[in-house]
């Protein structure tokens, strides 16, 4: 099983899609959203990677599975309620724009009083055009992740 707070955006992950439970077999990509909203979940945390693929996170590239697979486990397991929402599996024509709110939605992991915008990533932001309340807003979202901002800035104003 896998922690939620262990998965963090922008990070390359390997994940195991719906379709592909039977095989095991992996895709990579960058996570642009946890869709577990449960802190522990045995099977792994459910991701959308960039490419609007949908699957649980069974390692992290780099690290072998067994250093993130044996964390343990000290909260109550949840259910996972987000398995209901998911028809027919996800449709690989989404993008991360697809699942945004206009207006800048926050993220479950912080709230916006307690999130502290990085300075220069700002001025990062800035210096390539974009607006600076929607950078700020941008970053938030992304927790700090330039390149997830500069994917939701690109599809959100588009």
């Amino acid at each position: 099983g896998f922690h939620r707070d262990a998965v963090a955006l922008g990070a390359v992950v390997f994940v195991v899609k719906k379709e592909d439970q039977r095989s095991g077999r992996e895709t990579s990509g960058t996570v642009s959203r946890l869709l577990t909203n449960s802190p522990y979940h045995p099977r792994g945390i459910k991701v959308m990677l960039m490419d609007g693929v949908v699957g649980r996170v069974t390692r992290f590239r780099g690290e072998e599975l067994e250093a993130v697979a044996n964390h343990n486990c000290s909260g109550d397991i949840s259910s996972d309620d987000e398995d209901n929402n998911n028809g027919g599996g996800p449709s690989n024509t989404r993008t991360l724009a697809d699942f945004i709110q206009p207006g800048g939605a926050k993220t479950n992991l912080q709230s916006e009083s307690s999130f502290v915008v990085d300075d220069a990533n700002l001025a990062t932001l800035v210096s390539m055009s974009f607006d600076p309340e929607k950078a700020r807003q941008a970053l938030q979202f992304s927790n700090n992740n330039v390149e997830v901002a500069v994917e939701y800035l690109l599809n959100v104003d588009s």
